[in-house]
Parts: C-alpha cells; sequence; structure tokens
C-alpha cells in the first residue's frame, strides 16, 4: 500500500511547512499562553522540545498509509499521464467509471468537463491531467492536515498533563531556568498523582524546616583556593636562571651529519686520501652528510619575564553526586521519617539546579514499603 510520505513525494505536496503550520497553532492554544503567563521558567524548557515533536510528527506522516481508493486513484492518474491523446481517449470511458467507483471528489468534475467538449483535444487532455493532479493534491493535502490534527490534539494532551504535573512541582523544586528545564524532562516519566502530591507534602515540611536546607546546601566539595588572574591585574617583573643546551666542546654527546672538518671521524678522513672516493668526500662535503662528533655542553643564563600579579582566592566547584540512602523501617516513622524524606528532597533541588547525579535508595521493612 502506499504510503503517504511516497504520495508527498510524487504531487509535491509540502508536508514541512504543514508541520511547522501545527507546531506554531499548539505553541499558541490558549492552555499553552495560560501556562506560559503562570511558570515563565517553564517556557524554554517546553520550546526545547520542539525539535523533538518536529521529528516524531515527520516520522508519524512517513510510516501513514493512504487509503486503498486514493492509492487506486493515484495509479490510474500515474498510468494516465504515460498515454498518448489518441490513447487516452479510448482509456477516458474506464477512467470516469474507476473515478465514479472510487467516489473521488474529482469524478463529477471530470464528467462535466468531458460532457462540455464535444471533441477530446491534446489541450483538452493536458487540462483534464492538471485538474486531476490538484484535485489530488487537495486530497493529500487534508489527509495530511487530518493525520496531524489527530498527532496536535494528542500532543497536546501529553504537554496539558505534564504542565500540570510540572506547575505542580515548580514552586518546590525549580529554583532556576536550569532546574524548571530539567523538572520539565521529568515530567515525561511515570509520576502518578498520588506520587506528585506527596512531594508536594514533603516540599511545605521542608519551607518549615530551613535547618534541613542549609544543612543539605553545605553537603559535597564546594570551594577550593585558586590563583585566579584578573584582566585589570598589575604585572611584574620575574627574574629567573633557565638551563638550555649548547653547542661548547664541553663532551661527546654522539655523532651527526654535518660539513665540520674539525670534528671528521677517522674513516671519512681516510676516504679522502683515495682518489677514487675524493668527489664523493667533497659531494658529502657539500651536502652537509659528513660522519662528525658531536660536542654539547650546557650553560645558564637569566630570562627576565612579566607576569600579572595574582591573588588567592575561591572558585566555586562542582558538586558531586548525591548517594542518598533512607531509612523507612518501623523506626523512622513520624518526625523522624518526614525530616529524612524532606532532606532528600532538599538535595533533589540542589541536583535539579546544579545539574549533579542523584541516586535514591530506600531501606525499609518487607511489610512497609516506601
Amino acid at each position: 500500500m502506499l504510503t503517504l510520505d511516497t504520495l508527498n513525494v510524487m504531487l509535491a505536496v509540502s508536508e514541512e511547512g504543514l508541520i511547522e503550520e501545527m507546531i506554531i497553532a499548539l505553541l499558541a492554544s490558549p492552555q499553552l499562553a495560560v501556562f506560559f503567563e503562570k511558570f515563565p521558567r517553564l517556557k524554554a524548557a517546553i520550546t526545547d522540545d520542539v525539535p523533538r515533536w518536529r521529528e516524531a510528527l515527520r516520522s508519524r506522516l512517513k510510516d501513514a498509509r493512504v487509503p486503498p481508493e486514493l492509492t487506486e486513484e493515484v495509479m490510474c492518474y500515474q498510468q494516465s499521464q504515460l498515454l498518448s491523446t489518441p490513447q487516452f481517449i479510448v482509456q477516458l470511458p474506464q477512467i470516469l467509471d474507476l473515478l465514479h467507483r472510487l467516489n473521488s471528489p474529482w469524478a463529477e468534475q471530470a464528467r462535466q468537463l468531458v460532457d462540455a467538449n464535444s471533441t477530446i483535444t491534446s489541450a483538452l487532455h493536458t487540462l483534464f491531467l492538471q485538474r486531476w493532479r490538484l484535485s489530488l493534491i487537495v486530497q493529500a493535502t487534508t489527509l495530511n492536515q487530518q493525520l496531524l490534527e489527530e498527532e496536535r490534539e494528542q500532543l497536546l494532551s501529553e504537554v496539558q498533563e505534564r504542565m500540570t504535573l510540572s506547575g505542580q512541582l515548580e514552586p518546590i523544586l525549580a529554583d532556576n531556568n536550569t532546574a524548571a528545564g530539567r523538572l520539565w524532562d521529568m515530567s515525561a516519566g511515570q509520576l502518578k498523582r498520588g506520587d506528585y502530591q506527596l512531594i508536594v507534602k514533603y516540599g511545605e515540611f521542608l519551607n518549615e524546616q530551613p535547618e534541613l536546607k542549609r544543612l543539605a546546601e553545605q553537603l559535597g566539595r564546594s570551594r577550593e583556593a585558586k590563583s585566579i588572574p584578573r584582566n585589570d591585574a598589575q604585572m611584574e617583573t620575574f627574574r629567573t636562571m633557565v638551563r638550555e643546551p649548547a653547542t661548547v666542546p664541553e663532551q661527546v654527546d654522539g655523532l651527526q651529519q654535518s660539513d665540520d672538518i674539525l670534528r671528521l671521524l677517522p674513516p671519512e678522513l681516510a676516504t679522502l686520501g683515495i682518489t677514487e672516493l675524493e668527489y664523493e668526500f667533497y659531494r658529502r662535503l657539500v651536502e652537509k652528510q659528513l660522519l662528525t662528533y658531536r660536542l654539547h655542553g650546557e650553560s645558564w643564563r637569566e630570562k627576565v619575564i612579566e607576569r600579572p600579579v595574582v591573588h588567592k582566592d575561591y572558585d566555586e566547584q562542582p558538586r558531586g553526586p548525591f548517594i542518598v540512602c533512607v531509612d523507612t523501617s518501623g523506626s523512622m516513622g513520624g518526625f523522624n521519617e518526614q525530616c529524612a524524606k524532606a532532606f532528600c528532597l532538599a538535595l533533589m533541588r540542589i541536583a535539579l539546579a546544579e545539574k549533579p547525579a542523584l541516586l535514591y535508595y530506600a531501606i525499609f521493612h518487607r511489610d512497609r514499603p516506601l
């Protein structure tokens, strides 16, 4: 069966334009407008989801199947394009009967066009195919719009559900735009109504216990002394003695190829005394390929540089991951359990805002799960 993506390519229907129109209409819907006004920090997070929506819609249109009636009509249209005018005149009654049987929107207009002209000319043949193609484009566009409308309703329902969850938790967990964005990502998971109501409950308890917040903020590495240069720092002169290699005749360090006559190896001098090798010796001398002793030494000199004056300052360090183990057994009931879970919530707020990993382990009695 013909796919909708193939039909769009055959008829040159721009599905990208239809997708963009649908996304713009979704973002401009009254439900989202009210939500953006109430929770402005989540607007950017939702906008970041637009590429994912666009890709999902493309995939949906690509996999959608065209109805059998429209597929048969498209196949008939393609075959008619290959017919010459005399062949088209012979096939015209079968084409009109096929359009009528398929309940094509073009069927009635096609019959009226044929009845209004007693003679089928080449120009009428071309006009018939052009109008038939326009009818197919309208049908393909309508099919795309119907499919995108279904996807829009489903996507709007999903977004509204996630907005409800994010809106409930935003005052508790989202301290900045980073936390708001990660909160929106978390809302895509499986979280039931009772779950986030418990989070709201512990969030209210945490607001009544500022000591737990302060304790959570002190956990993990936070600062270390570090030299931080400033753009407007003054320059100071710094002098130091540096050692560097020097070509002074202190000791033999190896062999090398050069044209240094004073440091020739005895075999090289021997070739100079052989008449047959004399020109070879001069060639290697010119090309600096004679084997000579390599003499190296070391020397010290004073190096003067200017560098900015730096002072020790404290540089904020990223926190490491949090690993939280919570005891929810019978001995932790009541106020103790509330404090433990509220403290976990405080760490979760930090993890959302500063992006460290947070691993949570619940330790409980087998008859009393968390």
